[in-house]
């Protein structure tokens, strides 16, 4: 496969490449013998001294014994991993499967979000919400429903058990299969607005499950390896490379208890659907495969999907037909739009009257990291910038998942590039739409805010301006002098420009519109909408110092709940006026 190939789709990459890092490994090996033994009290059969290639998959002798199997089955029984970070606060819970196998997660819906960060987010979503889907800076996550909390992963630490008969085993190696560590409700409270579902067909239903879609005879050896040491150790697997993902699990669940497609809709529509929520937009992204095209499964889905959100507040593609370019999530909200549906592929024409085609929106892209940081804003795996395509959505998604010594790429060691606390905020200064990063967190999704450091608050009935000493957003009295408006060129928000000279800031909008029709009274959408104008304020004389935003009743709302139902004039107009010009022929 040529080297020049551009990989799209990371998921596909990491399939690609696990597989060829096992052939690899595999390539020259032959079969082990193990004694077929099942009863705790047998007795020790040996090991067969036949040699293995390089000694890759020889099972220490020392373990092979019945006093071993017994201490297996008892570790088994006595361990119950905790799951939960140490800073994450919630009610901890056990969660078992079919064979009592037990992990310590949260109860879905009850992990903590301080009352800081819930402000924050709020109000940086509520100016994302000012945006259209090209635009608009929402966090996201991978593989939204691949979470602990529904017993993906509940199993990781008696596979980490079967490693340890190897010869190669080390301190410190691990095995962690499940992507997420909290239910799809908590991400939701914890502001993620991108939901991905990983969506198969086994088992007479869809359900959320880690497929492979890849065959190969030399990773059916390494799997009959470990089915033979699981067979020994009387906790049978049953694995083969043709359904390895699906049926069986590669997410260390019984492939049974894989979770419904229906019931994670569910989930979400119970979210979506509380009073609380009333306000609030969602974007689900099926990452299907064709087969569900070729097995006619399609239907099923948007049964499904239909079931549990009415017609009036799914954005349809139909709604779009006689628009120019997406409209604001505010727009769509005020018509009644609270959710889109995205499929990873294209079904035409089944599907057509839901589903969005991934590629076929704002030129969709999931670069690989690693990230150069501002000025540059570049992927230089992929020779692009958000700088360059501002049009775009730069969706990067990164995975923590673990294989003993394969990392998720299929790649011996750990996993280089991850989006964490440390690697996002860069991103989010270069405007990077949807980082979707493994295992969020309440602290690491807190990395996703750009207006606010903690524990730093808006005050609400007073403005918001953006000053010389520092990136983040301050409240001001509304006649504080020397405060110039922010102007942005009316469609096209990465075009700001001072306001010409010092105003109140209720003089601000005419300000802007005094240079020119074309030039708005606005705030900030994004990390690097507010980067270009801070570089604006630092290149104006030393008399202006600061720029009004128009964000002062989103700060009320979000930061006083007495005024939760502010929202300010202009901005009912604005919206007024895009509702009617998106029903124009």
């Amino acid at each position: 496969m040529s080297r020049k190939i551009k990989w799209k789709n990371a998921k596909m990459r990491r399939i690609v490449t696990k597989t060829t890092a096992l052939a690899v490994l595999l390539a020259a090996s032959t079969t082990i013998h193990l004694p077929s033994v099942y009863a705790d009290d047998a007795p020790d059969q040996g090991l067969s001294n036949e040699p293995l290639t390089g000694d890759m998959f020889a099972i220490k002798p020392e373990l092979w014994t019945s006093d071993a199997r017994k201490s297996f089955h008892q570790w088994i029984r006595d361990t119950v991993p905790d799951t939960v970070p140490k800073d994450v606060q919630c009610k901890k819970v056990e969660k078992c499967d079919k064979h009592r196998v037990c992990v310590i997660t949260c109860e879905p819906g009850s992990v903590v979000v301080d009352p800081w960060l819930q402000q924050a987010l709020k109000f940086e979503r509520k100016l994302a919400y000012r945006r259209n889907f090209c635009h608009a800076h929402l966090p996201g996550t991978h593989n939204s429903a691949i979470t602990i909390a529904d017993g993906y992963g509940v199993e990781d630490h008696v596979f980490e058990g079967y490693l340890k008969y190897l010869s190669w085993f080390k301190k410190g190696m691990e095995v962690h299969t499940n992507d997420q560590l909290f239910s799809l409700t908590d991400q939701l409270n914890m502001g993620v607005r991108f939901i991905e579902l990983d969506v198969h067909w086994f088992n007479n239903d869809l359900h959320i499950a880690h497929c492979g879609g890849f065959h190969s005879a030399l990773l059916d050896s390494l799997i009959s390896a470990f089915n033979k040491i699981a067979n020994w150790l009387g906790t049978d697997i049953q694995w083969d490379s043709q359904t390895i993902g699906c049926k069986p699990s590669l997410s260390s669940i019984p492939a049974s208890e894989q979770r419904r497609l229906d019931d994670a809709l569910k989930e979400i529509s119970t979210w979506l659907h509380k009073p609380e929520n009333k306000d609030e937009f969602l974007m689900i992204f099926f990452d299907d495969e064709n087969n569900l095209f070729r097995w006619k499964k399609v239907t099923t889905m948007i049964k499904y999907l239909k079931s549990h959100f009415g017609p009036e507040e799914i954005l349809l593609p139909a709604d779009l037909v006689h628009t120019y370019g997406w409209p604001s999530f505010e727009t769509l909200l005020a018509s009644g739009k609270r959710v889109i549906f995205m499929s990873g592929s294209n079904y035409s024409p089944r599907g057509d009257d839901v589903l969005f085609v991934k590629d076929e929106i704002c030129n969709w892209t999931e670069p690989q990291l690693p990230f150069e940081p501002y000025p540059s804003c570049n992927f230089p795996m992929e020779h692009m910038t958000p700088l360059d395509h501002r049009h775009w959505i730069f969706r990067p998604e990164t995975s923590e998942i673990v294989y003993g010594f394969l990392n998720a790429d299929g790649h011996l060691g750990d996993n280089t590039y991850i989006l964490n606390e440390t690697s996002i905020p860069p991103m989010v200064e270069c405007g990077v739409n949807i980082p979707s990063p493994d295992n969020i967190t309440p602290k690491r999704v807190e990395s996703t805010i750009w207006t606010l450091t903690r524990p730093d608050v808006l005050e609400p009935g007073k403005c918001v301006a953006l000053i010389r000493s520092k990136l983040t957003w301050v409240s001001l009295d509304c006649e504080h002098p020397g405060i110039v408006a922010g102007c942005v060129q009316h469609g096209h928000h990465t075009r700001w420009a001072l306001g010409p000279q010092p105003v109140k800031e209720k003089d601000a909008a005419a300000s802007c519109s005094s240079m020119s029709k074309f030039w708005v009274y606005d705030a900030p959408g994004n990390g690097l909408e507010n980067k270009f104008l801070h570089a604006l304020l630092m290149q104006a004389p030393t008399s202006v110092q600061g720029v009004w935003l128009d964000a002062a009743a989103l700060a009320s709302e979000a930061f006083d709940n007495r005024v939760a139902n502010m929202s300010p004039l202009s901005r009912v107009e604005q919206i007024s006026d895009e509702l009617a010009l998106n029903k124009a022929d």
